[in-house]
């Protein structure tokens, strides 16, 4: 079934849903307004990705940055192929991080370099490896290195290594097992 002027994925038990709550175009016609893009559309959406990508080092291939997204050192940010960052990531890069093949990034991860423990002005690189997850509001902290394969639960504070093939949860993240 389709209803004039609706994206397909829009419609709920053949009724129009607009995924506002009742609040109609409201948020829509916000989310244009600031980014000038439209963000039900399929081509604008890769637009919306576009930018934020910009804001990086690089981005590898099939590479996607949800926005909003905060960057500071941009340029100190590298991702490879399959490199997917969720919404509302935050990357303080005055260091490198570095993101390996297929890293997928939770909702709103925070990722820094910038030591302010140690001192101001130090940064200390983070580096997660390849086919690593990153749950939702997780930290990895400066410094570490997060393993291959790796799985990092949402909300933990990684302030240690995680070997690869490792579940790690908490504040601090500690190893909770192996991964096969």
């Amino acid at each position: 079934m389709e209803v004039a002027g609706c994206e397909p994925d829009e419609l709920v038990g053949g009724r129009r849903d607009d995924h506002t709550g009742g609040l109609g175009r409201q948020p829509r016609r916000f989310v244009t307004s600031i980014t000038g893009v439209r963000p039900s559309s399929a081509r604008e959406s890769d637009r919306q990705t576009a930018l934020p990508a910009s804001l990086l080092g690089s981005v590898g291939a099939d590479g996607r940055v949800e926005p909003p997204v905060n960057v500071d050192y941009g340029y100190n940010i590298q991702s490879s192929d399959g490199f997917i960052a969720n919404v509302g990531c935050v990357f303080f890069g005055g260091a490198q991080l570095s993101f390996g093949t297929n890293c997928l990034l939770g909702l709103g991860a925070h990722v820094y370099a910038a030591d302010r423990a140690a001192g101001l002005g130090r940064a200390d690189p983070v580096t997660v490896g390849d086919d690593v997850w990153v749950g939702d509001r997780a930290v990895p902290a400066p410094g570490v290195t997060v393993g291959d394969r790796a799985v990092v639960e949402a909300g933990s504070v990684v302030v240690n290594d995680v070997p690869v093939d490792t579940l790690v949860s908490g504040n601090p993240a500690e190893r909770i097992r192996g991964l096969d």
